[in-house]
């Protein structure tokens, strides 16, 4: 015949068990109100000799009592259970309708002679929700993306995409917030912690004013220094506090100027290197502001991305080079990089505009799937020309060359 046996967590639960408990997962425990949703999983097992058959309808599982509808069912069992120990499962979730303690009854009809149907009892308690806010900032402006994750319950995050967050929990709940964001570190404060919390919490802000681009926030404080609030691409926001913005010297410390990728970009990596050694590039060009090196990730991967180069003001240059790979030619090589066919430099006065798209030309890592964009270049201007001597100077740089020759020959015959 056949013999039922219905577990939760592993723990049999007897037949009409009306005593609910967590030991066997009858027990719920407790949940906020409209953040719950807590299911449990239970097996059905067939101990007996013969097959084991579920004779209700689909889904062969009946939630009844008081809170029924507090219940349901949110996975099905299979009807047949083969015998000598075979099994199938089925999921109750617990979404409560009302504060406090919530009950109901689990029913399953099945052709067991002497346990059907097999019953149970179930319970819950739903607490009243409370919410914790925030904001995400640098000390004055929103920071754009970050995430913020709270250690209760598993791993559970939420998003600060606009600079403020708000998350329920139930009340009762003890938990760590942790900010988070790919462009900022050296968070103020690193975490916040809170026990048994039994009322709304705002104000759980959290502040950072390091970004990681590789530039010293010192150093982005303008030319000299001494100014924090720095906007070298003019967006109103502290150039020190933006993880796709940095402000910089050039490698010989003669120039000052300012990388921006795209908002919801990070920089990373940013170095001025000084100008290439001569047979690097053509000797027909210079670069009056030496190289610059960076990398710009959170691009859409296979998508396009704008850099600008904000030379000082007043400077100029007639081209872009970079130092890289490019598609066909996977050795790193000098090579011009002006605007064509969608991605290369577009020079506007004083300020280059760096087209790029992930894994094309300009990309040095020729990765189009990385949404990372590399880049090894520098502004470029024509060499100075090595100036040519006139008739008349080339008459007398003759001159010159004959009475050298001539006093060489009188010396050395008077030494004779």
């Amino acid at each position: 015949a056949p013999e039922i046996d219905v577990r939760g967590n592993g723990v049999s639960i007897p037949d009409g068990d009306t005593t609910p408990g967590t030991a066997d997962d009858t027990d719920y425990g407790s949940t906020g109100l409209v953040s719950g949703g807590v299911t449990h999983t239970f097996t059905i097992m067939n101990t007996g000799t013969h097959t084991l058959t579920l004779t209700g309808l689909s889904p062969y599982v009946v939630i009844s009592g008081i809170h029924a509808g507090d219940f349901s069912v949110s996975s099905t069992p299979l009807n047949t259970i083969a015998f000598g120990g075979g099994s199938t499962t089925f999921s109750v979730t617990f979404n409560p309708g009302a504060i406090g303690l919530r009950e109901a009854t689990v029913s399953i009809a099945n052709d067991d002679s002497d346990e059907n149907p097999y019953t149970f009892n179930i319970q819950g308690t739903a607490l009243p929700d409370v919410s914790i806010s925030g904001t995400v900032t640098d000390g004055v402006n929103p920071i754009l993306g970050a995430t913020i994750t709270f250690s209760h319950d598993g791993h559970t995050e939420t998003s600060a995409a606009v600079g403020t967050y708000t998350y329920t929990v139930p009340s009762g709940t003890t938990t760590t917030i942790t900010p988070s964001h790919p462009g900022y570190s050296g968070w103020t404060p690193a975490n916040r912690q809170l026990t048994n919390i039994l009322a709304g919490q705002s104000g759980q802000d959290f502040t950072s004013t390091t970004d990681t681009d590789g530039i010293p926030a010192e150093e982005e404080s303008g030319p000299d220094g001494t100014d924090p609030s720095y906007d070298g691409n003019g967006d109103g926001t502290p150039d020190k506090n933006q993880p796709n913005v940095a402000s910089f010297h050039t490698a010989d410390g003669n120039g000052y100027v300012t990388l921006a990728s795209p908002d919801g970009t990070q920089l990373s990596g940013v170095q001025a290197l000084p100008a290439p050694a001569p047979g690097t590039f053509s000797n027909r060009i210079s670069f009056p502001y030496g190289l610059f090196r960076f990398t710009v990730n959170g691009v859409t991967p296979g998508g396009a991305a704008q850099v600008r180069l904000i030379l000082p003001a007043g400077a100029s240059c007639d081209s872009y080079w970079k130092y890289g790979k490019e598609p066909g030619n996977a050795t790193v090589h000098p090579y011009e990089f002006m605007l064509t066919g969608g991605t290369g430099a577009e020079i506007l006065g004083n300020t280059v505009i760096l087209h790029f798209i992930d894994g094309q030309r300009g990309d040095d890592d020729l990765n189009s799937g990385n949404g990372v964009i590399v880049d090894d270049g520098g502004p470029a201007s024509p060499a100075p020309a090595i100036p040519a001597l006139s008739k008349e100077g080339m008459l007398v740089f003759m001159i010159m060359l004959s009475l050298l020759a001539c006093l060489m020959m009188r010396t050395g015959k008077e030494r004779s």
